[in-house]
């Protein structure tokens, strides 16, 4: 989920929560420029392995994950098909 959407969907009180994290810190504070402070995202002990692996990097749940590496999506999936994988 993109994180305009998230935010759209916790102004409208459609979802409160992220796997039982509250989502009220994605809400932010309004500025008087109009902007929400956003809070920054926590980074799990392999940030550094991801980001060196050119991990694509997002926040979600107020966390910063990877979501794609340089190689392409079938490559990913044919390695962790053939691999042990997380």
């Amino acid at each position: 989920m993109s994180s305009i959407l998230a935010r759209t969907l916790i102004k409208r009180g459609l979802i409160l929560q992220c796997r039982g994290v509250a989502l009220s810190s994605l809400k932010g504070s309004a500025k008087p420029d109009g902007a929400a402070a956003v809070q920054p995202s926590k980074r799990t002990a392999l940030y550094n392995f991801h980001v060196n692996n050119s991990g694509r990097m997002v926040s979600f749940c107020g966390w910063t994950l990877p979501v794609q590496y340089s190689a392409s999506v079938i490559q990913s999936h044919l390695y962790t098909r053939s691999h042990a994988s997380i």
